[in-house]
């Protein structure tokens, strides 16, 4: 009886009233089981005009046969290809050759002879050449598109396969229908091709140092466990030789209903829906699922050490064995982890770095369903001292920790911002069924996770020290890497002729069906600048935007002053020097300890256009929170002992940019369009770095905090008390200089197409970036941009997506997208981008130039185009959290309404010689700017000069030192 009281006393702390006149509170889960064992989660959530939908599986990479690794997240991308009926026209003839298709498989993967798997692969492609003809590709993409939905995606993890999208409300019975319809006979098409879009993947992987050191890490670390012996993409010789039956079996086995989960969260009504889920999921087949092997990791011996060169910089691990998903030693687990690390910067791993001790020590746990690890991340000084000796320094705070070297006013700090941590990450029904899946996977109910916070309110000193010498013991295990770059096997390109379907624009028989659905229609939400924000002067130059919080009591204000790097280069250390200090009155470890014991956090940044101040907390300690950071802002006190950290921590950064893909890629394309304006040039040198002091660093702060400023609010509050409070309690400059951000740089002109090659022979992958130049774009055209990005390269029905990725296999990321200006004044312009194995990026080149320079006209997807438009404007409609950013950058834009409700009309007006219109008006003629890096051996760059004057260039070139 007593664990009754218990529980109801819990339910009424874990699920608070909202307000009088709310009828479902926000954060509340229905949950309940199907006779087929299905699991249904209902959270209905009337803040935003939108549902999340998902359907989760238990499984993932841990369930992969030893001898196929992969299979479960190769299985993930196949769901994406349809049915017996939705995705084909002709099932029974295409079953022929996908039967073929099949034995094939099998017959590769027992063929060693590098000849014979050759001529299998050939008969292969000619088989699938065969059953493509019948295949009608991205149907599933299209359907979705036309819906409404956005946030399309899936993800395979170690313990889980989940699929999810939002879609517009009155969209749910159909987004039903299809989901029930997709796990019921799916049907595993066009293989081939999509079997070098998960090699792409790989490829990315590898091109990826922390990934690669990380999963030498985990090998290490879960010795007999697959979370560790297998990886989510599969091992490249699995890769090489996949097996369509084993795929299928896999299915079979494991997406049954009694291992499977329904979540939706957002604005439904629940008891309309019940019915629904019944009828379209109730039909699913249940199944016995073999039991999960159990993996007994045995303790460390002492510190077992491993060594590897893999990153740009030394870089060391140590781990610690830790609990699964749910466990209930976790609460004080997390309270562990923050009193070791945390973002108020009062942690012991903190105070290491704040102290000038070591560059860099964070910890992170890792929670699995079934088994997990406690991993501390350590960089020592660039200059004089060794991982060794950092290791130390990390094992002497974990020692103090054990000791109980902390006061019970920093347990308390930290117990409150966990609580505070909880309550944000529950109000996003977007990210909300992600909680729920831990329930799915745990067996918990929804009311144990909303009891977290009572949980880590009960946690005592004494709980802490006890679990800290419990789990951080002598028995560990160590990692260094010291600089190097890790081997990559590079995947040549097979020699398979594309399959391009005959019928990408045709209907199945599925999708008409669906058709038939009747959908109430629902007026499209938009933002009303009266009601959804509140707008006020607080003087002349700082206006407020406030917008209410309808879920917790967790403010987040904003205060973005018109000064960036554009006007000071060391602005950005000048933030950064200020979040290190204390006041006149405190020391920072007082400042630090007084802001965290208020449950708030502050953050100090600079951009090219502005100097931003980022402040969360507790409306209640909303005024103390504003005089602690006034008086930092008014009385610092400066500390040169901490100017050292930068010239380490930039040298650090810059070794790491030297040695990573994408970022070469884009300091590439910012060198190729702007020149020394790139954010990678236009930076101060090392050398610049080091001379820093604090007067100088401290008038930069005063000098940006003497320009305009721009403050965004979103709490409980009412916006005059607000406004009463930010008034009395922050200080501003008598004269407010306007400092015209954001800050747009002028593009290089180029008059000829021009390409610009950067040779790195460590990389798998090209990083691509095609761009051209648009026009300056009224409202009307502002709208059919977005309809042309919608045909063009927005999407996974777009052509971009279809004709690179989908068909030829050309790619892993296929996008373009044109941006329209943030000013009217402004040209827009389009930009594509490629990631993809360097001997395929000839071919992907002309692929999307092609696309670029002579757009496929394909009318028939104009309807699809506007419906997914104008049920879109609900689906991506602004979270209560960006409302007032969103209404504030389109105060900035000139708009006094929701752009939307002027886009909804044209739209609805549309036709398709628009989208042509536009592509050839803003397109026709203009030179393409072609931005490569990659390996410069395996591109042929005879054929590279066909598309244009080869400009070479190095890291130097498009790095400052």
């Amino acid at each position: 009886m007593r664990n009754i009281y218990l529980l109801l006393t819990l339910t009424i702390i874990a699920f608070p009233a909202i307000s009088q006149n709310t009828k479902t509170n926000p954060l509340d889960v229905k949950e309940y089981q199907l006779s087929n064992g299905l699991k249904v989660y209902l959270n209905e959530d009337h803040t935003a005009p939108v549902v999340m939908g998902a359907v989760a599986v238990k499984g993932g990479s841990k369930r992969d046969p030893k001898e196929a690794t992969g299979i479960a997240h190769y299985l993930e991308h196949m769901l994406f290809k349809g049915t017996d009926q939705l995705g084909t026209t002709d099932y029974q003839t295409e079953k022929v050759w996908l039967d073929s298709i099949t034995l094939k498989y099998e017959e590769l993967a027992k063929t060693k002879d590098e000849k014979e798997r050759m001529n299998i692969q050939k008969k292969i492609n000619e088989y699938s050449l065969k059953a493509g003809e019948y295949a009608i590709p991205n149907e599933f993409d299209r359907v979705v598109a036309q819906m409404g939905g956005t946030f399309v995606n899936a993800f395979t993890s170690e313990d889980n396969i989940v699929y999810f999208n939002m879609f517009p409300p009155n969209q749910i019975e159909k987004w039903m229908m299809l989901y029930s319809h997709r796990f019921t006979h799916p049907v595993f098409r066009l293989f081939q091709s999509e079997l070098e879009t998960v090699y792409e993947e790989k490829n990315m992987s590898m091109d990826n140092f922390f990934n690669v050191m990380l999963e030498t890490f985990l090998k290490n670390f879960y010795k007999v466990s697959p979370y560790g012996q297998q990886t989510v993409l599969g091992s490249t010789d699995h890769l090489k030789n996949p097996s369509l039956q084993k795929m299928y079996e896999y299915f079979q086995t494991y997406y049954v209903a009694n291992n499977m989960a329904l979540m939706l969260s957002g604005d439904f009504n629940t008891q309309q829906v019940m019915p629904l889920i019944e009828k379209y999921f109730g039909e699913w087949k249940n199944a016995e699922v073999p039991k999960m092997p159990e993996y007994r990791e045995e303790p460390f011996k002492g510190r077992e050490f491993v060594k590897v060169k893999i990153s740009p910089v030394p870089l060391g691990i140590i781990g610690y064995r830790g609990v699964g998903d749910g466990h209930p030693d976790q609460p004080v687990l997390d309270i562990i982890t923050e009193l070791l690390y945390n973002n108020s910067n009062t942690g012991f791993f903190n105070r290491l770095y704040t102290d000038n001790k070591i560059m860099m020590a964070m910890l992170m746990q890792q929670k699995h369903v079934d088994d997990g690890g406690i991993f501390v991340i350590f960089v020592p000084k660039i200059f004089k001292q060794s991982l060794k000796s950092a290791e130390k320094l990390v094992l002497a705070e974990i020692e103090r920790l054990k000791n109980g070297d902390f006061d019970d006013t920093l347990l308390e700090a930290v117990k409150l911002n966990l609580v505070k941590y909880h309550k944000t990450q529950m109000e996003n029904m977007r990210f909300r069924p992600f909680y729920i899946l831990s329930c799915f996977n745990t067996g918990r109910p929804w009311i144990e996770e909303m009891m977290y916070p009572h949980q880590i309110e009960q946690v005592t000193k004494e709980q802490v020290i006890e679990m800290a010498r419990k789990y951080f013991g002598d028995n560990r295990l160590v990692m260094y890497s010291t600089m190097g770059t890790p081997k990559k096997q590079k995947l040549p390109k097979p020699p398979y002729e594309p399959v391009i379907p005959k019928n990408a624009e045709a209907k199945s028989e599925f999708a008409m069906k669906l058709e038939e659905i009747n959908v109430s229609p629902v007026e499209p939400r938009f933002i009303d600048f009266k009601h959804d924000v509140e707008e006020m002067e607080l003087r002349q130059g700082v206006t407020l935007y406030h917008a209410d919080n309808p879920i917790n009591d967790v403010f987040n204000l904003e205060i973005r002053f018109e000064a960036g790097t554009h006007l000071f280069p060391a602005l950005k250390y000048a933030a950064q020097y200020l979040s290190l200090l204390g006041t006149a009155q405190k020391s920072y470890e007082e400042f630090s300890k007084s802001l965290q014991a208020l449950g708030s956090t502050v953050n100090f940044s600079a951009s090219r256009s502005y100097f931003t101040i980022d402040i969360e907390g507790l409306d209640k300690n909303l005024e103390p929170t504003l005089r602690l950071i006034n008086e930092l802002l008014t009385q610092p006190k400066a500390e040169p002992a901490h100017l050292s950290k930068f010239p380490q921590e930039e040298t650090a950064n810059r070794k790491t940019e030297l040695k990573t893909p994408d970022v070469i890629g884009e300091a590439l394309e910012e060198y190729a369009l702007y020149r020394e304006k790139s954010d990678y040039l236009n930076r101060l040198a090392i050398k610049e770095i080091k001379s820093l002091n604090s007067d100088s660093l401290l008038s930069l702060i005063r000098k940006a905090m003497n320009y305009e400023a721009e403050i965004q609010y979103c709490g409980t509050l009412p916006a005059q008390e607000v406004k009463d409070l930010i008034a009395n309690n922050l200080s501003f400059a008598d004269q407010l200089i306007d400092g015209h951000s954001p800050i747009i740089y002028p593009r290089q002109e180029h008059k000829q197409n021009t390409i610009y090659f950067l040779d790195d022979k460590n990389m798998i992958q090209s990083q691509i970036y095609i761009i051209m130049e648009g026009n300056l774009n009224n409202d009307r055209e502002r709208a059919i941009a977005q309809a042309f990005n919608e045909y063009f390269g927005g999407g996974m029905n777009a052509l971009v997506f279809q004709e690179i990725r989908e068909f030829r296999s050309l790619a892993y990321t296929a996008r373009a997208n044109y941006y329209t200006s943030f000013y009217r004044d402004h040209q827009g312009y389009l930009e594509g981008y490629l990631s993809t194995q360097s001997d395929k990026t000839i071919e992907a080149i002309k692929a999307m130039t092609d696309l670029m320079t002579n757009m496929p006209e394909k009318p028939e997807r104009m309807e699809i185009i506007r419906a997914s438009l104008i049920q879109g404007i609900n689906s991506s409609f602004p979270s209560f959290r960006s409302m007032a950013s969103t209404v504030a950058n389109l105060r900035r834009q000139g708009y006094d309404d929701d752009p939307n409700k002027n886009y909804k009309e044209i739209w609805n007006n549309m036709t398709f010689e628009d989208i042509i219109g536009f592509f050839k008006e803003n397109f026709n003629e203009k030179p393409i700017v072609i931005v490569i890096a990659g390996d410069g051996k395996r591109i042929d760059k005879e054929k590279l000069a066909s598309f244009g004057t080869i400009i070479d260039v190095s890291k130097e070139d498009i790095f400052s030192k």
